[in-house]
C-alpha cells in the first residue's frame, strides 16, 4: 500500500505516504484528469477523484523555469474552473506533513 511505482519524485512519495498513514484513501498518483466532455484538464501529482481534490508538489524548478510555472498556473485554473480543489505544496510544506494532512482533510469535507 505504501509503495507506488507511479510516483515521479521523492517529495510526491513523502506526501502520499503521509496521507496514507493518516488514513486518507482513494489516492491516485500521476493521473490525467478530463472534464465531463473528455477534454484534457491536466496531469496531476496526486488526486482523490471521488472528492475532486488534487495535490500538486512544486519543486524549485516549477518556480524558476518560466514556461513550467505558466503551465502549472494554467493547469490549476482549468482544474478549478471544472470544480476541482487544488492544493499546491512546496518544499517548505514537507517540514510539516501534519499540516498537509489537515489541508487535505479539510478539502475532503468541503
Amino acid at each position: 500500500m505504501l509503495l507506488d511505482g507511479r510516483a515521479e519524485s521523492r517529495p510526491e512519495s513523502q506526501v502520499r505516504v503521509a496521507l496514507v498513514l493518516a488514513g486518507i484513501t482513494g489516492l491516485e498518483a500521476n493521473v490525467e484528469i478530463r472534464d465531463e466532455a473528455g477534454a484534457f484538464l491536466g496531469r496531476v501529482d496526486l488526486c482523490i477523484a471521488r472528492a475532486r481534490v488534487v495535490i500538486e508538489y512544486h519543486g524549485d524548478y516549477h518556480r524558476s523555469e518560466p514556461g513550467q510555472w505558466r503551465r502549472d498556473v494554467a493547469r490549476a485554473r482549468r482544474l478549478r474552473a471544472a470544480g476541482w480543489i487544488v492544493i499546491d505544496l512546496t518544499g517548505d510544506d514537507l517540514a510539516d506533513l501534519a499540516s498537509v494532512v489537515a489541508q487535505v482533510r479539510s478539502a475532503l469535507h468541503h
